[in-house]
């Protein structure tokens, strides 16, 4: 169904070589040099030691990247819009079950679900916020233009002490961004050895497609209870990320993900001081749809060419019978792993029939042109693979698996790999467009000062009364009921009892406003942290048991306000002189009645 997905599983692709990593170097190392404005981590991705050595090849934690710039890409603010306005099917849930998942147990299946899931123990996740929120589509547009690839961005919020999904791989580049709490990552990247013989038996490196990617299952003969220093060997990367921190993880990398406490599994780098307390998570994966820029993608494209066509029809074959031939080969487990490799870094912008541009021209100090003798070398040494390549799949239409034999020598022209080249610039293109038009509010949307949980404040309707009654050892139940008929439950909701402490202080509340801080301050008391200091407290559950009540269908309903004159956003704005006016009047005796009397 997805035409991109079908090419890709369709193209033979180009040898790598040590030359070829050789052309990457020499494409643009030579103009590379850090940019003094970039905006969050471009400078970093951009510097030579990753774009040209690392991504797509080994996992990495960014180094120097800025943590506080993130907090101008993608806020608290920007997490209650999301969740408010995401449609029922948009809100996907994972965890939360009686089993908890575990690095070794089945991989668990997303399902839909509601904020409230969080107090379960699920992680909740929401696809595609790229174009949702304009300073991230703003950002995701430039690294788009830097990359050249298609991006899609992934939301994840997660409990603290837990893991949505056991060890598999992924068919995307991911770069991770840390924007609240801290997680746990074990990486094994793309060319990892000494894997289990079992898991090697199954596993597709550098996976094409969803079915190509990998995930533990019974067939690899490892216990679910087994742990992976047990299993496997020591991960190439083991870090437990805090916020503003940027983490590269290239497709076809195992990996395994989890919120951290008090103590980290040994050996892992800290890329800032370790969290003191548990805390839950909020992370966005940059995921760079990189399967549509491999050599097997562009040599696809080069199937359009007249050349190629002329030269199927002599063999005997239709461009159908062709494709068929390149994909048998490029989905070979092994024998096709080399095929399905990232292009050089910035082949298809620079290569490109019409506009050509060098890669992260916006970020670094290029020439505008660039080096022609670069560019030169560029073309004849990926013509030259994709010939051989060429050749081999003609070869095979007779049954002859070297080039050269039976069937005429074949040469691509510049023309034709610039005409593909074209073709695979053409999606960052159509993704560039659609980006400016998410990003071109930017410059008008909120101030540069993100609000902080502690100045938000959940309002309460003011003729709405909440009794919280136990169900059962893992539910509550919510009755909302007009003020003084608490006997007449008008609307009914069921919660994790996870959420219990945090309902009966709003239920209980004599103001109209309570502070987030404050049910945050309810969830840690009754998860036995007593003490902590507001600064410690984790904010999450706070925002989340507020969000999930703006989403009740109550007229009139609750509202989140935040205590700053002014301030325009998610979150309407409040004022006042004091703490009186800031909690708001007091409420009615009637609308307390049936929750004071349990």
């Amino acid at each position: 169904s997805d035409p991109f997905q079908s090419m890709a599983l369709m193209a033979l692709a180009l040898f790598s070589t040590m030359g070829l990593v050789l052309l990457a170097d020499t494409m643009v190392a030579d103009a590379l040099s850090h940019g003094a404005t970039a905006p969050f981590g471009m400078s970093e991705l951009c510097a030579e030691s990753f774009s040209l050595k690392q991504w797509g090849r080994s996992p990495s934690l960014i180094q120097g990247v800025a943590q506080a710039a993130l907090k101008g890409l993608f806020n608290l603010e920007d997490l209650v819009e999301i969740l408010r306005d995401t449609k029922p099917d948009g809100l996907l849930v994972v965890g939360g079950t009686a089993t908890a998942t575990t690095a070794t147990s089945p991989q668990p299946f997303k399902r839909q679900g509601r904020v409230s899931d969080y107090f379960s123990n699920a992680t909740l996740l929401v696809s595609q916020v790229e174009e949702r929120v304009p300073r991230l589509a703003a950002w995701v547009r430039r690294f788009t233009r830097a990359f050249g690839v298609v991006v899609q961005v992934n939301l994840y919020v997660a409990p603290p002490g837990t893991q949505a999904f056991s060890m598999h791989t992924d068919r995307q580049d991911v770069l991770a961004a840390q924007v609240l709490g801290s997680k746990s990552w074990r990486v094994w990247g793309p060319e990892a050895a000494g894997l289990p013989a079992s898991v090697e038996r199954r596993l597709f490196r550098l996976p094409l497609s969803i079915q190509q990617q990998w995930s533990l299952s019974q067939a690899d003969g490892i216990s679910e209870h087994s742990s992976l220093e047990q299993a496997f060997p020591p991960p190439d990367l083991n870090v437990h990320l805090q916020p503003g921190a940027l983490l590269h993880v290239p497709r076809g990398s195992l990996h395994v993900v989890s919120t951290t406490s008090e103590q980290h599994p040994a050996g892992g780098d800290v890329a800032a001081a370790p969290p003191r307390l548990p805390h839950g998570s909020l992370h966005l994966t940059i995921g760079a749809v990189s399967r549509l820029y491999t050599y097997a993608v562009l040599a696809s494209h080069l199937a359009n060419s007249t050349g190629v066509r002329e030269a199927v029809q002599r063999v005997g074959w239709n461009l159908v019978q062709y494709m068929a031939a390149q994909g048998k080969i490029v989905n070979d487990k092994t024998a096709g792993l080399e095929f399905r490799r990232l292009l050089p870094f910035g082949f298809a912008q620079r290569c490109r029939a019409s506009k050509p541009r060098l890669p992260c021209s916006e970020e670094v100090s290029l020439s505008a042109a660039g080096d022609p003798a670069s560019l030169a070398a560029a073309r004849g040494a990926v013509r030259a693979v994709v010939t051989e390549l060429v050749n081999l799949t003609l070869a095979s239409a007779s049954g002859v698996r070297s080039s050269g034999t039976g069937v005429p020598p074949f040469e691509i022209t510049d023309a034709a790999l610039a005409a593909a080249a074209e073709q695979l610039a053409a999606f960052t293109d159509e993704a560039e467009a659609r980006l400016a038009r998410a990003s071109k509010e930017v410059t008008g949307e909120r101030s540069g000062n993100p609000t902080r949980a502690g100045e938000l404040l959940l309002e309460i309707p003011e003729v709405r009364s909440m009794t919280v009654t136990e169900l059962d050892a893992g539910h509550v139940s919510v009755c909302f009921s007009s003020c003084g008929q608490h006997s007449v439950c008008e609307h009914r909701v069921e919660y994790p009892a996870g959420a219990a402490p945090m309902l009966q202080l709003v239920a209980v509340s004599r103001t109209r406003r309570v502070e987030i801080a404050s049910l945050a301050a309810a969830a840690s008391a009754a998860a036995g942290w007593v003490g902590r200091r507001r600064e410690e407290q984790d904010m999450l559950p706070g925002v989340l048991l507020a969000v999930d009540l703006l989403k009740l269908p109550l007229q009139p309903s609750f509202r989140l306000l935040t205590w700053r004159s002014g301030k325009e956003g998610a979150v309407e704005s409040h004022s006042g002189d004091d703490d009186d006016d800031r909690l708001g009047p007091l409420r009615d005796y009637s609308c307390l009645q049936g929750s004071l009397e349990l």
